[in-house]
């Protein structure tokens, strides 16, 4: 939809897609193919995915937020979720990793709502920061649909890392918010 300007458009109550859908292998022995890390307390009392939609609980509504999952962790999923009142488990036949995965996940929200944005996380992250961090997943939600782009979100490495990848970033589109001129892989 079209804003006059970037920062004048009133944004819609995006859809919040957590993936968790792991296995359960980095962190063995604690984790397990029945206990994956997304089940685990690991930073607090609770496990990592209800911190995660916890999160996002004071900007999208738990009827808007979707776990996306295996169909061998679907039934431990909505336990889990069922206190939080209204999110959707959405459970892949097998797992076939993120990109399947999230094909799934879009195409079921095409069918449910198609002009929707997505915000798409992972189960697993530990955000410390959260009102900066919600600030920020705002900001991408707000370009995304001013600017009619995908975003990504990235944080700025404090050291070199030959494991992770990054991003070059090209020109600004608005005050925080770049075009990717590519991605380089690890």
């Amino acid at each position: 939809r079209a804003c006059a300007r970037f920062g004048d458009c009133h944004m819609s109550q995006p859809w919040l897609f957590v993936l968790a859908g792991g296995s359960g292998t980095r962190f063995w022995p604690r984790s397990r193919s029945s206990l994956p890390k997304q089940f685990l307390p690991l930073a607090g009392d609770e496990p990592l995915l209800v911190t995660t939609l916890k999160r996002f609980s004071t900007w999208i509504s738990p009827s808007r937020m979707v776990v996306v999952t295996t169909k061998s962790l679907e039934s431990q999923t909505q336990s889990m979720v069922k206190a939080l009142g209204g999110v959707k488990v959405l459970a892949e036949p097998e797992a076939k990793n993120t990109a399947p995965a999230l094909v799934m996940a879009m195409e079921w929200l095409r069918s449910q709502d198609p002009t929707a944005t997505a915000v798409v996380v992972p189960a697993d992250h530990w955000i410390s920061d959260i009102p900066e961090y919600l600030a920020v997943m705002k900001k991408a939600v707000e370009a995304a649909e001013t600017k009619g782009r995908l975003c990504t979100v990235g944080i700025q490495p404090y050291r070199p890392e030959t494991g992770y990848g990054y991003i070059r970033l090209g020109e600004a589109l608005v005050e925080g918010v770049y075009q990717v001129e590519r991605f380089v892989e690890k």
